[in-house]
């Protein structure tokens, strides 16, 4: 079995590895008082933004805050799908491991 093989079996189905890089299962909640993790939603990542979902500024939050909670450049979150959703997929350039070790 490879590393990659094991890291997709250990991974929760929110988390997809892709070698050195993770994308995220995002369901995002807009207006909160501030932005955290706030759990799982099904086979998602539950997070809430202190943005409101106007003109994209939630999305420029989501981007943010996973930008800061890797300690990555915000250029590094790429936001690959639901820029009109709640529902998001993101990818940073860190592999699942990695990732898990953040989140805790």
């Amino acid at each position: 079995m490879t590393d990659q093989t094991q890291t997709m079996r250990e991974s929760p189905p929110w988390l997809i590895p892709l070698g050195e890089a993770s994308r995220l299962r995002l369901r995002v909640q807009p207006g909160a008082s501030r932005s955290e993790v706030s759990g799982v939603y099904g086979d998602w990542l539950k997070v809430r933004v202190a943005a409101p979902p106007v003109d994209g500024a939630a999305n420029r939050e989501v981007i943010r805050f996973f930008a800061k909670l890797f300690k990555l450049p915000k250029s590094a979150v790429i936001l690959e799908r639901g820029q009109g959703a709640r529902a998001k997929l993101i990818k940073v350039p860190l592999p699942a491991g990695r990732v898990m070790e953040i989140l805790g």
